[in-house]
């Protein structure tokens, strides 16, 4: 980013989930009369973060692992 209102939302985010703000500038050598200055470039603002991985999710019961339905007893049965 370079924009200040750009910058205050990098900041923003980095003070609620954190990570890493970096601001980076650049200069490049130009002539100054007889000699040689450096002129700035707009420094750009970088917010790194990593987003934490989702718990896995718990396995579910094999179909083994069920109880077995209870048979059901033909008409003709006797208990």
């Amino acid at each position: 980013t370079v924009t200040l209102e750009s910058e205050a939302l990098l900041g923003e985010w980095y003070r609620t989930y954190g990570g890493e703000l970096t601001r980076l500038a650049v200069a490049h050598a130009v002539p100054v009369g007889g000699f040689t200055g450096w002129r700035q470039a707009m420094p750009v603002t970088q917010w790194s973060v990593r987003k934490s991985p989702s718990p896995s999710p718990s396995p579910s019961p094999s179909p083994s692992a069920a109880p077995s339905p209870a048979p059901v007893p033909s008409p003709g049965d006797r208990t």
